[in-house]
């Protein structure tokens, strides 16, 4: 009498076999499939448990193909989308989802917004929900410092109109918003040099930082945890700190050939940029050691600092380094002229093919992910060349060339 043989169960890729009774003792088992090894990119029931292979648990945690939304969600742009993908292992044996990261997507670009229009702003600084800005009066002149909400509404002055005509650089940090004065009144002091005041981010007068009073015109300012920075130049550029609530004056550097309006920093270093190098400073003084070079003939603009990377927006291309040095690498072999970062992502603005240094054809908005190589054609943005852009975790905002609208691409 034939015999059922094989596994404890027919469930699953699992089936009985049969064994033939030879003389009163049972043959071999044939046709039997016991159970194998579950396999997260398998739709089938393997491993005979009843359950398919890919079902999710803290083995398989997700199936072969599936994406998930996370992170920031645009609902007004794709293209700022982000996903995660679900990853299975080269033999099969676990999936897990992927790092959140942007999808890759291709297609039509995104539409920008408009917050604001009409009145002149410069010196855009960036601290969730506001956005901050010097404004202007029809003749140039400083009027007022504003706050303008990221969701759109009315821009709000946060500083007594008429402010001072002297006032040309701000940036907002924390709590605080930092400013620098040029000639006299601003802060109370009177002089034809610079000085560097503070306010609350809520909105009141400036208070001249106390120690920051120079004989200098102050071209950039810039901040980190512990000290405000700022580059000034008169018979040569100088790049200094002073603690955020005031007090001594910290020299980083001082050379004929740095730039006083563009450098960057982190908790670490101050980096400076030069007519044909960039290099890192110790925030506290000490050693200038070379991060990158380049030829004559490009033209660096732009400059920005990540985690581990320092990013450089140029007439001939978009590049990066290393913070630590070494050669730059080509990212976009184009004019690109305008640069942020977030910790995921460097934007930037090129101009438009045949738009030359005026982008008189317009700009082009890009991405390039910090842990990618693909580069992603974001908005458009019609003549004159961007004046300044910032950057967070849902949108990309800056002020147009006119200087009078102030736009974003994301929510």
């Amino acid at each position: 009498m034939d015999v059922q043989c094989g596994p404890t169960n027919d469930v699953g890729s699992c089936t009985f076999g049969v064994s033939a009774c030879n003389q009163g003792q049972p043959g071999p088992c044939e046709g039997a499939v016991l159970p194998g090894v579950r396999l997260c990119n398998s739709s089938a029931d393997n491993d005979c448990n009843g359950v398919a292979d890919n079902a999710p648990d803290a083995t398989c945690e997700c199936t072969l193909g599936a994406t998930r939304a996370c992170g920031t969600v645009s609902t007004s742009c794709s293209l700022m989308q982000r996903v995660q993908r679900c990853n299975v292992a080269t033999d099969g044996s676990s999936s897990h989802w992927s790092e959140c990261a942007f999808d890759g997507r291709v297609g039509s670009v995104c539409q920008a917004q408009t917050l604001a229009a009409g009145s002149q702003r410069k010196a855009m600084s960036l601290v969730s929900p506001y956005l901050y800005f010097v404004g202007l009066d029809a003749s140039g002149r400083t009027s007022a410092v504003e706050r303008l909400p990221i969701s759109g509404g009315p821009a709000q002055n946060i500083a007594p109109v008429g402010l001072s005509p002297q006032l040309t650089l701000i940036v907002a940090n924390g709590s605080d918003i930092f400013g620098a004065e040029v000639g006299q009144n601003a802060f109370g002091t009177a002089g034809t040099g610079s000085a560097l005041g503070r306010m609350s981010l809520l909105g009141d007068a400036f208070a001249l930082l106390p120690g920051s009073t120079v004989s200098t015109f102050v071209g950039a300012l810039r901040t980190n945890a512990t000290h405000l920075f700022f580059a000034s130049t008169g018979s040569r550029s100088y790049i200094e700190r002073i603690p955020r609530g005031g007090g001594e004056r910290t020299l980083a550097v001082s050379s004929a050939i740095i730039s006083y309006t563009e450098f960057e920093v982190d908790d670490a270093f101050v980096y400076a940029l030069s007519s044909g190098d960039v290099s890192r400073i110790p925030v506290a003084g000490g050693d200038v050691t070379p991060v990158a070079t380049w030829t004559n003939a490009e033209t660096v603009t732009d400059i920005g600092v990540t985690d581990t990377t320092l990013a450089l927006a140029s007439s001939t291309r978009l590049a990066t380094v290393p913070k630590s040095g070494g050669p730059l690498t080509t990212r976009d072999p184009a004019n690109a002229y305008r640069l942020t970062t977030t910790p995921e992502a460097i934007y930037y603005f090129r101009a438009s093919a045949g738009g030359g240094a005026t982008c008189s054809n317009g700009s082009e908005l890009m991405r390039l992910p910090i842990n990618g190589s693909a580069v992603t054609l974001i908005a458009r943005e019609p003549a004159p060349c961007v004046r300044e852009m910032s950057a967070d975790a849902a949108a990309v905002y800056w002020i147009a060339g006119d200087g009078g609208s102030v736009r974003k691409v994301g929510d």
